[in-house]
């Protein structure tokens, strides 16, 4: 028996009602194979605590993608942490300009920070991009300043995730993943909630790569927390029941399907969905640095294309083999649409009339597309 931990978090908008939110979102997870989470969890917070002691835990990817993310952080920081910083001094002196600028001259933004660290409210986006424009216009030593400390804390995280793997093993954890286009919707998006479309298509891979074989396999599901659209209900927080049911759509994927549930060699549950505040697992802050790092390779061309911009910031294996093949080395990150489809497609038609499997059909190739022919052709391999 093997458990398997999968932690959960987004990146982008997926709108609201008849809003159709960002182009390009995408769901992505932490999935680990280990016995005792909580040395892990001690071990990792500890870890991402270090690489950026001026930004209070958890860390939020977005927001650090702006140099006056790091500003924020830094202005929310307690003493004690700041005398142990390596760029103190220098953080200090941004400090010390920043208030003073704001004292000289209407800058909206940067004044909402220092009044957001002092009140202890979170500032909103907006807030930080108006910022980080007015430290490029005003301040430019400091914004760049600012900038490089955001590299080394890139290059840090990336060294914490590398050691992860090292720690694990690479057949012990991976990215596993799903996004949206909404080009793969040319008659628009389908009803229903985007984010649990895309979650359901993530959760079809668990079953395309952990299904299959003697022994048995558990993986638990935690989530982050957010709202989704409920239809006639509005918007509320999402719910533990809201993933199940994901779940069991996913779980008629038809690769290794048993024909009754207590015969499938793969037992997925859910924890409760977490919300991101200081209590958050710091598995949750790695899929939520995971999700953002993703979303920005979305625009690929190809699998390999995206596979290689992915692993220039991110050491974590986004391929794995599934129990079904293990000499074929697939895509863990999912398309939905007609992607999604076609493999869908491509598994029902082994067995059928003359063990045709159908091509993927695209007029553009993308990532999504092309993983999805690696998947097909596995399909066919098992015809």
């Amino acid at each position: 028996m093997k458990d398997w931990h999968l932690f959960l978090d987004e990146s982008g908008d997926f709108g609201s009602g008849d809003d159709p939110g960002d182009a390009r979102v995408c769901v992505a997870g932490l999935l680990v194979q280990e016995g005792n989470h909580r040395d892990l969890a001690l071990a990792l917070r500890e870890a991402l605590e270090a690489v950026a002691p001026h930004v209070p835990y958890p860390m939020h990817a977005t927001d650090l993608r702006l140099p006056s993310g790091h500003l924020d952080g830094w202005l929310r920081t307690e003493a004690a942490r700041r005398s142990r910083h390596w760029a103190g001094v220098a953080l200090d002196a941004t400090e010390v300009a920043v208030r003073g600028a704001i004292e000289r001259r209407n800058l909206p933004g940067l004044r909402a920070l220092v009044a957001g660290a002092a009140s202890g409210s979170r500032v909103r986006r907006e807030v930080l991009v108006t910022a980080n424009a007015e430290l490029v216009r005003e301040l430019p030593p400091h914004h760049e300043a600012l900038r490089r400390l955001g590299r080394d804390v890139d290059g840090l995280v990336t060294l914490v995730l590398g050691e992860l793997v090292r720690g694990l093993g690479p057949d012990r954890c991976h990215v596993l993943a799903a996004a949206d286009d909404l080009a793969e919707w040319p008659e628009g998006l389908p009803p229903g909630d985007r984010y649990l479309r895309t979650l359901t298509v993530l959760f079809e891979r668990i079953y395309a790569l952990l299904r299959g074989g003697a022994d048995l396999h558990r993986v638990v599901v935690w989530p982050a927390g957010r709202d989704i659209d409920y239809g006639s209900l509005g918007r509320a927080p999402l719910t533990q029941l809201a993933v199940r049911r994901c779940l069991a759509d996913a779980a008629r994927f038809p690769l290794a399907c048993p024909k009754y549930a207590s015969q499938d060699g793969l037992q997925v549950s859910v924890g409760a969905p977490a919300r991101y505040n200081a209590a958050v697992d710091p598995g949750i802050v790695v899929a939520d640095w995971l999700a953002n790092r993703l979303r920005h390779c979305l625009g690929a061309s190809s699998w390999g294309t995206l596979r290689t911009s992915f692993a220039r910031e991110v050491p974590i294996p986004i391929e794995a083999a599934p129990r079904v093949c293990a000499t074929a080395v697939l895509p863990a990150m999912a398309g939905d649409g007609a992607p999604a489809e076609a493999i869908r497609l491509a598994f029902r038609s082994i067995g059928g009339a003359g063990g045709q499997v159908p091509p993927v059909v695209q007029s553009d190739r993308t990532w999504s597309g092309d993983q999805a022919q690696r998947w097909v052709d596995l399909a066919g391999r098992l015809v």
